[in-house]
């Protein structure tokens, strides 16, 4: 059972990595244009807090969980930079999120 279950981990890690990597492409694709236009800034914001929360379940744990913690901290990281960058490329004069 615990072969299934570091099987089941390092695969959990993987997919989630993958999904990092997605955001990486979208923070590259940001920088790029200066600009979130047609990026809901929702993403980020619920991403961040998300991430966060289950990293630091992972870490607290009295067993830390390595998997989800290393996956989560790097959906953090990044989601952090897409929350910069949605209050950095800001439009002008604008008072909430770029639309």
């Amino acid at each position: 059972m615990q072969s299934l279950n570091n099987t089941l981990g390092i695969l959990a890690a993987l997919v989630s990595f993958a999904v990092v990597g997605s955001l990486v492409l979208q923070a590259w694709k940001n920088y790029k244009r200066k600009s979130t236009e047609g990026f809901s800034p929702s993403i980020p914001y619920v991403g961040a807090l998300a991430y966060s929360l289950w990293a630091g379940y992972a870490w607290t744990k009295p067993l830390p969980d390595y998997y989800l913690g290393l996956s989560q901290a790097a959906g953090a990281l990044v989601a952090y930079v897409l929350v910069y960058q949605v209050v950095r490329y800001k439009p002008n004069g604008s008072k909430g999120t770029p639309s």
